[in-house]
């Protein structure tokens, strides 16, 4: 699949970096620092919404986008709201997590979405629908931070956001002995022979670093990083995992 400049579900994983700022200013220094990195430690970057103060503030949050992709150039841009009840900072209700995507999608400058799998059916249609319209790809994802599911289950999980017509899939989920790595890297390894559409497959935490650099051999086509700023437990630094993966 490409997306930009850049292809998924082909060759090494994907590094995405975050932007996790909480006001404009900062998440405009934040996108020059990756600006500088391009091709040299990142391939995609994420915003993540939920981290803005000001999420309510359409005008200001649809300008604050714009902004971004003028600095970013042509890296691809994930825009993301995680709510708190996946890992993030968002409490919003449903009906405001729809508006705020969509509102994502009207500012004409992000190339992927991230979607909630627990947002319901009803809701991941009508996103879809328009961000089809849109031209912007879907990734559709699902995060446990208590547990690792069975082998089985994650392999359903990831089948079932390709029915619902998802562009990209995604699950994260948190170890709790080493067998859990193992778990979802065999769920991955599944889903490589299974799926038709790329996926990404992280353990989290520590313990699940491992994961992150796997995904050539296991099927997972893209792995977060940090430059600064982390957003989820267990993300390596970008330009170290950029030369573990090109060495690969």
């Amino acid at each position: 699949m490409r997306v930009r400049n850049c292809t998924l579900g082909e060759g090494r994983p994907k590094i995405c970096v975050p932007i996790t700022a909480t006001e404009e200013e900062e998440a405009l220094n934040q996108a020059s620092v990756l600006a500088e990195k391009a091709n040299v430690c990142l391939d995609l970057t994420e915003l993540r919404i939920d981290y803005f103060t000001y999420l309510r503030d359409s005008a200001k949050l649809i300008g604050t986008i714009g902004k971004i992709r003028e600095v970013l150039g042509d890296i691809p841009l994930l825009c993301t709201l995680r709510t708190s009840a996946e890992g993030g900072e968002a409490k919003v209700t449903p009906e405001e997590y729809e508006e705020l995507l969509n509102l994502c999608l009207d500012s004409g400058k992000i190339d992927l979405l991230d979607v909630e799998l627990s947002c319901g059916d009803s809701s991941m249609e009508r996103i879809r629908k328009k961000a089809k319209e849109c031209g912007v790809f879907v990734l559709v994802s699902s995060h446990d931070f208590n547990q690792t599911p069975s082998v089985k289950e994650m392999v359903e999980k990831l089948i079932r956001m390709e029915e619902m017509g998802a562009d990209i899939a995604k699950i994260a989920v948190m170890p709790q002995k080493e067998e859990d790595v193992l778990a979802l890297l065999q769920a991955s390894l599944q889903a490589k022979r299974t799926l038709n559409i790329p996926f990404i497959a992280i353990s989290m935490g520590r313990m699940g670093m491992l994961s992150r650099i796997a995904g050539e051999t296991f099927g997972s086509c893209m792995t977060f990083a940090s430059i600064n700023h982390t957003s989820a437990p267990g993300q390596l630094e970008a330009g170290k995992i950029w030369n573990i993966l090109e060495t690969m």
